[in-house]
């Protein structure tokens, strides 16, 4: 009897981690196929924009950021950055960056979803067609602007530009491996669901959508991972988002261990819990009211890779030692298959894109690195995954990446 119920759990447990496997290869794979997608293109001029920056606590970084949009704007744009709770120059800044400022204090109502519902009502007084995000810490591509608000007038679709994460020249192996698994998560991925012709998730940044739509969204909240709810809400109401790989913002990883720390806290808490948000609405099927939702529910079920191979890696370990006990090599099969086309696909996108920023003389050294990730999923267990906004430690060398 127990053997019958390990054996049961087993393939439970083989298969539901099949599934979030096989959707992390096909879109790897299909992101690293040619580009033959032809988006519309918008005739007329450019329509306008109205970009939001929330912020707290950035003086280090603001100027810069408004520095690289400023130049971007034309006649009737509008740039607003929204100081939430800052105690530090942000508001000062900002504004002889060029840019309107809302000042917004309310230590209990926290977060960048109520800076974003903040900066919506300042500017419903006078909208403009489309809203732009940028969060205060990044740096936006020459011609976004104009390439990203173009698109989503030609597809009238919430578009996401590409959003990067650099790591400096010298940034030790764990900020190496960051680096490769955001330009996995963030690139490749998504790239992979535009060629299969799946809507894009939400980055949080660098993206534009039609006023009428973002005007709408439920952004009052204090959610750790807000892009990845406001994707989900988003395709639950019938749009599709439209992933630009060649223009949007890029940003940079913290030099200090307590910023890298936070970040991930951040990141890989607030991805864990829309994981198993997406499993309750795949075990409560009617919940799921578009096809654009239910394949970015699929992709939001795929954990951070780090974490998706430590699993495979430990299921298939457990399987093999039933297998050696006697109670069948089934879940074996299924567990090593999984490991294997994970490795394999990963491998894959390894020597199309990561080489320079994972150089082989240190690929040595990422077993030693997950083993001490696995210690830091038990620090997010034991500490919690955080709650509402975690602003990341930010230091005065960003010029130097």
């Amino acid at each position: 009897m127990l053997c019958t119920l390990s054996l049961s759990a087993a393939y439970l447990a083989s298969a539901a981690l099949a599934v979030p496997t096989l959707v992390y290869c096909v879109q790897c794979v299909a992101g690293l196929l040619p580009d033959r997608a032809v988006h519309p293109r918008y005739s007329g001029p450019r329509p306008t924009v109205a970009i939001i920056v929330p912020a707290h606590n950035e003086e280090v970084v603001i100027a810069q950021t408004l520095a690289s949009v400023r130049p971007q704007l034309r006649p009737g744009d509008r740039l607003l950055v929204v100081s939430d709770n800052c105690t530090d120059r942000t508001a000062a800044l900002a504004a002889e960056g060029g840019a309107e400022v809302l000042e917004r204090t309310d230590p209990v109502r926290r977060g960048k979803g109520y800076a974003l519902d903040a900066g919506m009502r300042f500017l419903a007084a006078s909208p403009r067609d489309h809203v732009m995000i940028i969060d205060a810490d990044c740096e936006l591509d020459e011609g976004a602007i104009d390439h990203l608000v173009s698109m989503a007038a030609a597809t009238g679709e919430p578009v996401q530009g590409r959003n990067l994460m650099k790591a400096p020249c010298d940034a030790p192996l764990e900020t190496r491996v960051a680096e490769f698994a955001y330009l996995i998560k963030n690139m490749v991925r998504p790239v992979g669901m535009s060629r299969l012709g799946l809507p894009s998730p939400l980055m949080g940044t660098g993206m534009v959508l039609p006023w009428h739509i973002m005007n709408k969204a439920d952004l009052a909240h204090g959610h750790i991972t807000e892009d990845i709810k406001f994707s989900i809400d988003v395709t639950q109401e019938g749009h599709s988002p439209v992933f630009c790989p060649a223009y949007g913002i890029v940003s940079y990883f913290p030099r200090s261990s307590g910023g890298t720390f936070s970040q991930r806290q951040r990141w890989e808490g607030g991805h864990l819990k829309m994981v198993g948000t997406a499993l309750m609405h795949f075990l409560k099927p009617s919940s799921i009211k578009t096809w654009p939702a239910f394949f970015l529910l699929l992709d939001r079920m795929v954990p951070p890779i780090t974490l998706l191979f430590m699993m495979l890696a430990g299921l298939t370990l457990l399987t093999a030692l039933l297998a050696f006990a006697g109670a069948g090599s089934g879940p074996l099969a299924v567990s090593l298959s999984s490991l294997m086309f994970f490795l394999g696909t990963t491998f894959l996108v390894w020597v199309a894109r990561g080489t320079q920023i994972l150089p082989i003389s240190l690929v040595g050294a990422v077993p030693l690195f997950i083993l001490q990730r696995a210690g830091g999923y038990w620090k997010f267990a034991t500490t919690g995954l955080g709650r509402g906004w975690i602003r990341t430690e930010r230091t005065k060398e960003r010029d130097s990446f």
